[in-house]
């Protein structure tokens, strides 16, 4: 039919560029490694993002990057004992085991 009404087919975008589905989570593609690598590089805390609030609490923020599911945590101080008691809580919570922070 687009033949015989002179009509010529769409352009297919190039697959090399699209993203194709993960196997399991935490799996990631060379593109999403490298965008991942250089977000460290420039701001090295942000996979465990620590805010300051008004009332003085250090809050972890913890986020699957497969299942988006989140985690938070207060403490009242930011120490690494604070940071692996957060850590601890985390894998005690999240229903499969963790890999990478």
């Amino acid at each position: 039919m687009l033949l015989r009404n002179k009509i010529k087919k769409a352009k297919e975008w190039p697959l090399k560029n699209r993203i194709g589905p993960h196997h399991h989570p935490n799996q990631h593609t060379k593109a999403e490694d490298a965008l991942i690598r250089n977000m460290r590089r420039r701001r090295p805390h942000d996979g465990l993002v620590v805010f300051w609030v008004r009332l003085r609490l250090c809050q972890y923020t913890a986020i699957d990057e497969y299942t988006r599911l989140r985690y938070l945590g207060a403490f009242e101080e930011q120490n690494t004992f604070s940071s692996a008691q957060f850590l601890q809580q985390l894998m005690d919570a999240f229903p499969f085991p963790i890999r990478k922070v």
